[in-house]
């Protein structure tokens, strides 16, 4: 749903096992709620799920490890992008939006994508590409807002009260 990113592989590797480490979940859960009737379909399922469930979290905990020790960043370069940000920060806010036409949900992320790859690759604006490709929908949004104003207002409005929320109830944190 962010066209104008490209995932790792580790992290989607991850994604993929944390499904089915919450699918083993459930079937614990199942085998906990009838323990007191205990039967071979206990032990069937816990033959699979159990060595399974180890394996996968061992793999996993070492596949996570390595995809943060091995992650670069460069802050500075992060403070400098920020106001070049060039509207991705809106890019699902707008296929959301684009998902009123009659365009297939894969041919709106397609677009999105390419628009946003087109503006990293020769430095121009997403908005203004954005309002060529799709001047009908482009009337409905009103993106002529200081971008700032449309950050604030779709993204930053509650920062304040889950700060605070998190405070009060973890106040060592």
């Amino acid at each position: 749903t962010m066209p104008h990113k490209k995932n790792p592989i580790s992290g989607e590797n991850l994604s993929g096992i944390a499904r089915m480490l919450r699918t083993y979940y459930q079937a614990s859960l199942d085998n906990n709620l009838l323990w007191h009737e205990r039967d071979i379909s206990h032990s069937s399922a816990e033959r699979i799920f159990l060595p399974d469930t180890l394996g996968l979290m061992s793999y996993s905990l070492r596949r996570l490890t390595s995809t943060i020790k091995n992650l670069v960043y460069f802050p500075e370069k992060m403070l400098q992008n920020i106001p070049k940000s060039n509207y991705f920060f809106s890019s699902y806010f707008l296929h959301q939006l684009l998902l009123k036409t009659d365009m297939r949900r894969e041919d709106i992320y397609k677009k999105i994508q390419e628009i946003s790859f087109k503006c990293i690759d020769e430095n121009l604006d997403m908005i203004g590409l954005f309002k060529e490709e799709f001047s009908d929908v482009a009337k409905e949004i009103n993106l002529n807002k200081p971008r700032q104003q449309l950050i604030n207002e779709r993204y930053l409005s509650n920062v304040d009260q889950i700060f605070d929320r998190v405070e009060k109830d973890y106040p060592s944190f």
